[in-house]
């Protein structure tokens, strides 16, 4: 039996994702770790302003919680560490770019160790790549709960079905829902009746993306709509979202068509080949995107993966 540490960056992945890998693993324990502050996303803004950026950011906070897991011995001891991040709307044309300020934050923290401990950086490096992956989830994880007939119900949808493009890859999420598309906020009665300045703090999702039919996250909030909450939504990514994940049908998720969902298939790839497991649904048989593939040759790896 294997056992992995999850070091998220949402409420959704941190409250639901270890359930929903066990269904893949059920022979393996997977231990969600617990966020010292808040959730540490660096993918919330285009990466191109991290590039340049000596300031320590979220991606070198990650890497550093992560850090603290692969090096644990004895009963604490885990076989896998997997940092998992959203790549978002901002970012899904530069995931090489994103993998890249990772890499960085690697390398920043390596480089930060104390100089008269060799033994101790070599430690680091052997457990960061011998342990430690970094995943993400195009564009955001709610894209996976779409994958699932049951998903949007688990959710907490009751109003009608998801309308997707047709032969979607959910990585490449878009709905076609024209109600969605050119919807406001006349059907919310509770938020209507708020003062300004706590409808400002409570706009419904849908109404805030400028690309809402590739959102499905905001998505999700619409089909999940309630007049009667101020936010004009029942869907919460730490509570519906959390056990939409965590009930995940895998087998529909994942699908037949090989080359659909990479950034997914390369995690459950990462996992089946760290774990030495087939997944519950039997072998993934393919490779997954490059950018994150722990099959991906790369001259000098910092990580399992990347």
């Amino acid at each position: 039996m294997g056992r992995v540490a999850l070091v998220p960056t949402g409420q959704m992945e941190w409250r639901g994702l270890a359930d929903a890998l066990l269904r893949l693993f059920p022979d393996s324990e997977f231990v969600a770790i617990p966020p010292a502050g808040p959730l540490d996303s660096f993918t919330s803004c285009d990466v191109r302003k991290l590039v340049d950026r000596l300031q320590e950011n979220n991606a070198d906070r990650l890497l550093r919680r992560a850090a603290v897991e692969a090096m644990k011995g004895g009963r604490q001891r885990f076989d896998l560490v997997v940092i998992l991040d959203d790549l978002e709307l901002e970012n899904v044309g530069q995931p090489g770019l994103v993998v890249d300020v990772m890499r960085r934050a690697v390398s920043k923290h390596l480089d930060a160790l104390p100089t008269n401990d060799p033994g101790l950086r070599r430690r680091t490096a052997e457990a960061l790549v011998n342990k430690v992956s970094f995943h993400l989830a195009k564009p955001m994880t709610e894209s996976w709960i779409f994958g699932d007939p049951q998903g949007h119900v688990n959710a907490g949808a009751r109003i009608g079905q998801p309308k997707l493009r047709a032969g979607i890859d959910l990585e490449e999420f878009e709905t076609d829902d024209a109600e969605y598309a050119a919807a406001g906020g006349h059907c919310c009665a509770a938020w209507l009746a708020l003062p300004e300045d706590k409808r400002r703090e409570c706009r419904p999702l849908w109404l805030r993306p400028a690309e809402r039919t590739r959102h499905p996250k905001a998505y999700m909030a619409w089909l999940c709509r309630s007049p009667n909450e101020r936010n004009c939504t029942v869907y919460r990514e730490s509570h519906e979202g959390a056990r939409a994940l965590g009930l995940l049908e895998w087998s529909e998720v994942l699908g037949p068509d090989l080359d659909k969902m990479p950034f997914l298939r390369a995690l459950v790839e990462d996992l089946a080949d760290g774990l030495d497991q087939e997944p519950a649904v039997g072998p993934i048989y393919t490779r997954g995107a490059p950018e994150t593939c722990r099959f991906t040759r790369r001259e000098a790896p910092l990580l399992r993966n990347i």
